[in-house]
C-alpha cells in the first residue's frame, strides 16, 4: 500500500524540471532542508524515462 498526498502520471512529469530538481538536491547533500528531495527526484526521472507509473 502507498499512501501519498500527491501523485503524477509519468506523462506529466517534466523531465527537464525533474533533473534541475535532482541536481539542486545533489549540490546541497546533507545540507538541504527535505531529505527526501533527493530520492523524489530520482524516482520522478525514472518513472519519466520508462513512461510507467502507477495504474
Amino acid at each position: 500500500n502507498v499512501i501519498a498526498e500527491v501523485a503524477e502520471l509519468a506523462e506529466d512529469i517534466d523531465l527537464e524540471r525533474a533533473q534541475t530538481a535532482l541536481s539542486r538536491a545533489q549540490a546541497a547533500g546533507d545540507e538541504t532542508e527535505d531529505p527526501s528531495a533527493l530520492k523524489r527526484a530520482e524516482t520522478r526521472i525514472t518513472v519519466a524515462g520508462t513512461g510507467k507509473g502507477l495504474s
